[in-house]
């Protein structure tokens, strides 16, 4: 089929069982390839949610006019508007690795609009708790693991065949029909439009952000004098609120929403969360783009995922499978513990939630060391956060070392990370 080839929603339901990745955009059928999947800036995840569906309004939101230049080299055909979505495997339960189909999870549709992913263990209600296996294991040298942490997989749930079925790519009934979700994205489009003719989008570099970087300054240069005088828990204090302060503009360097150039909205983006502030930015805009395209999802949505700590919703009760985490999260006795008096915990939980943000960027850039460098970017932007973590300690290691005792040095380090709190809490 050429680039002109009208496709039907059912050849293109059989394209994406046979492994196909494509996405609608501005009409155009889109074959995303497996190559360009793994070093796409934004991750795989950020198409994956797409196979199947219209993303013209997602994938104008995200990419520049130059790189938009580039997408029908990728047409293989048209579709006819408007498009009535299909379910993207991942959000079913299905991923593909090494060319084969894999049944990662369970999907439990509801009677109207929501399709989500528990986990494949068939007695997941009885998965033990960490205090479990303590206690089976302490006659035994042999530590728990892993395998010891889940109940037996379902291995003839009707669902885990050899690859998804047709069925599996219908979504469920919807409460918006094709007629409303089109009159909403020609208003998102409308509304995008007037902001850019009245130039909205355009950075106003001194007005914007030259008051920011006067509160930045003087919030550090407060840090700087009182720890110079000794005053070391208000040094922490004010050290605390610069790292407060500061992630709003890295949010919007993430976001390509300074300079608009990804080379230099990246590399101060680095210079701010990794150095200044000992966070991977690489993690948090991962992290934040699958927030904004599957937005408060449970089974997709990594901002909503906090047990065994919270539960936002109900649904969080029933063993989840996160598509992000790519883990289930279980609601065993110690989340139930947790839950139970969640509200009386989320003050103090959000205190210190900043040590649960350096751990997720460790892991993430452990992890793309051995991961397939992205298109943009590639090795030279993990090098730099890598470079600017080891920064980061150095500085601020001297710092708490230059607090003259354990015991100071550890009140400087929770005052500085509860002072962000009210970052977490909103």
């Amino acid at each position: 089929m050429g680039a002109t080839t009208v496709w039907s929603r059912d050849a293109v339901a059989e394209r994406i069982l046979a492994g196909d990745t494509l996405v609608v955009c501005d009409g155009h059928l889109l074959r995303i390839p497996p190559t360009w999947l793994s070093k796409h800036p934004g991750g795989a995840l950020a198409i994956l949610h797409f196979v199947g569906r219209d993303a013209s309004d997602e994938i104008h939101a995200y990419h520049a006019h130059s790189t938009l230049a580039l997408i029908p080299r990728y047409a293989i055909g048209r579709v006819a508007l408007p498009w009535r979505p299909l379910v993207p495997p991942v959000m079913s339960g299905w991923v593909r690795t090494a060319n084969k189909w894999h049944c990662e999870a369970l999907p439990q549709r509801s009677s109207r609009d929501t399709i989500l992913l528990v986990t494949k263990h068939t007695d997941s209600s009885a998965a033990p708790t960490r205090a479990d296996l303590v206690t089976k294991h302490t006659d035994s040298p042999a530590a728990p693991t892993h395998a010891d942490l889940e109940p037996p997989l379902v291995t003839n749930h009707p669902h885990c065949s050899a690859a998804p079925t047709r069925a599996d790519l219908e979504p469920p009934p919807s409460s918006l029909d094709l007629a409303q979700q089109a009159r909403h994205s020609a208003a998102y489009k409308a509304l995008h439009s007037r902001i850019i003719d009245a130039g909205l989008y355009n950075t106003p570099y001194l007005s914007g952000y030259g008051p920011e970087l006067l509160r930045y300054t003087a919030l550090a240069a407060l840090s700087a004098l009182a720890y110079h005088h000794s005053w070391f828990l208000t040094s922490a204090l004010f050290l605390g609120l610069t790292w407060h302060q500061l992630v709003f503009t890295a949010h919007d360097l993430g976001h390509m929403g300074v300079t608009h150039h990804w080379v230099i909205d990246r590399v101060l983006s680095i210079l701010i969360a990794d150095y200044i502030g000992g966070l991977s930015i690489g993690w948090w805009v991962q992290n934040h783009n699958i927030h904004h395209i599957v937005t408060n999802h449970p089974s997709h949505d990594p901002d909503i995922e906090h047990l065994p700590f919270f539960a936002i919703s109900p649904v969080f009760l029933t063993n989840l499978w996160s598509s992000y985490y790519k883990r289930t999260m279980w609601f065993d006795r110690f989340a139930k513990l947790f839950v139970a008096i969640q509200h009386k915990l989320f003050y103090l939980v959000m205190m210190f939630a900043r040590f649960n943000l350096y751990a997720n960027s460790y892991i993430y850039l452990f992890q793309k060391a051995f991961d397939t460098p992205r298109a943009r970017g590639g090795r030279w932007a993990w090098a730099m956060e890598v470079l600017g973590i080891v920064f980061f300690w150095s500085w601020f290691g001297r710092v708490l070392y230059g607090c003259g005792s354990c015991q100071t040095a550890l009140a400087y380090l929770l005052v500085s990370h509860a002072a962000t709190s009210p970052l977490h809490v909103q």
